[in-house]
Order: C-alpha cells, then structure tokens, then sequence
C-alpha cells in the first residue's frame, strides 16, 4: 500500500460479476485484493494497454459508469499515455497518483 491508501495491481476482475465485469490490464485500488472477493466493484485507477483491434475504447464507458476515478489508455504503438478523468476528459496531469503523461512515458522509456 502507498501513502495515499492504494494498492498497486495486475490484472483484476472490475465489476460485479454476471457477465458485468472487465479485467483492466493494471491499476490502483483502495480495496486491497487479497481482502476483496473475485470481483473489485471499483477502483481508483485502471490502466488499459491498447493493441490493434482490442476492445480497450469499448471498456472506458464501463469503468466511467463504475465509478473509476481515471482510465489511463497507453498505446505502446504510437508510444502514448492518455490520462482521463471523468466522463472520458483526457487530463495531462494523474489527480489522483500526482504524474504527468510525461512523466508516465518516461518511465516507460519513451522519452
């Protein structure tokens, strides 16, 4: 856990369960996942890892609609980071985990 109360993840199951769930590819959660039971009904931060032909676009109205505080989009392709906050509005700076998209490619070596 970090000093804001989030726990880092992997892959997880978002949602409730019967057929309404997504599994973000990473995120950031105040629900520690050893705690949570299958399914983590929201978290603070997913991150979505854009292929070609992938449904990551199709998952951010459902993490929206879920409560999710920001979706990140990172495409390694074009070598991008979205941050977005609220309905779908593409932020340059994390609310909540206080980096900029910069600062995120850096750290992925793209910069």
């Amino acid at each position: 856990m970090d000093e804001r109360g989030l726990h880092p993840t992997g892959p997880f199951n978002l949602g409730t369960g019967d057929h309404d769930d997504r599994v973000p590819d990473t995120g950031w959660t105040s629900t520690s996942l050893e705690e949570a039971t299958l399914y983590v009904p929201s978290a603070e931060v997913v991150v979505e890892f854009e292929s070609p032909g992938d449904e990551t676009w199709a998952k951010v109205p459902f993490y929206v609609e879920r409560g999710v505080d920001e979706v990140w989009v990172v495409t390694p392709r074009t070598s991008s980071v979205q941050v977005l906050s609220g309905s779908d509005r593409a932020v340059e700076r994390s609310g909540v985990l206080g980096v900029g998209v910069d600062e995120i490619a850096v750290v992925l070596g793209w910069r």
